[in-house]
């Protein structure tokens, strides 16, 4: 009987901690790369994604404007329309960059730089980097929706996930979604304007 205790004891000091190892793991493992892949009406997915107005995304961004070119890594967090965040490390050959929004002021804050501040986010990004970045229109096409009551030319794979997107001279080409809360969201998308070609990678999606 001892003998059976002393074995049961060494066997559970040895299973206890791989249990706990295991039960770690799936706690930080990361959403599905998959899609859910419902197939839906556009009007459904629409409404949908809609209610997702607060979120925090990491990932990796590169902009290309002709033969110039350069990347960071991204940390974005939404929390509604005009108030967000976007940390960009190592982009454009100026080191970190932080955007900050509030209605009606953006602030641009970079290292060994006094902050600048503008009423938009393009106006300022361009004034101090020389890239073109459309923050406001990707609110809505970071999700994958169209920026609401602006024309559009809008083509839909077999789910009804947006395909790709025409709106306000850019294309947008979504090649990736990921399953994230049940909702199918875009983790892989390329923005053509020219002399702009803007590529954004979704690692984690993090809806708050």
């Amino acid at each position: 009987m001892l003998k059976n205790k002393w074995t049961f004891y060494h066997i559970y000091k040895i299973v206890a901690p791989l249990l706990a190892l295991l039960l770690t793991a799936c706690a930080t493992m990361p959403a599905s790369k998959s899609a859910n892949n419902q197939t839906i009406t556009w009007t459904k997915r629409e409404s949908q994604l809609l209610t997702l107005t607060h979120w925090q995304a990491n990932g990796a961004m590169s902009i290309k404007q002709n033969n110039k070119a350069t990347s960071a890594s991204l940390y974005w967090t939404q929390q509604g329309q005009n108030n967000y965040t976007i940390n960009l490390q190592g982009p454009l050959g100026t080191g970190a960059m932080k955007i900050t929004a509030q209605p009606g002021k953006v602030t641009l804050l970079q290292a060994d730089k006094q902050p600048q501040s503008a009423s938009t986010a393009e106006a300022l990004l361009k004034a101090q980097t020389g890239w073109y970045l459309p923050i406001s229109n990707l609110y809505y096409w970071v999700r994958g929706l169209p920026v609401p009551n602006v024309p559009a030319n809008k083509k839909y794979d077999q789910y009804h996930h947006l395909q790709s997107l025409q709106q306000q001279g850019w294309l947008i080409n979504y090649q990736r979604y990921t399953a994230v809360n049940n909702l199918d969201l875009p983790s892989k998308l390329i923005l053509q304007k020219k002399p702009f070609t803007i590529k954004i990678i979704i690692s984690q999606w993090k809806p708050k």
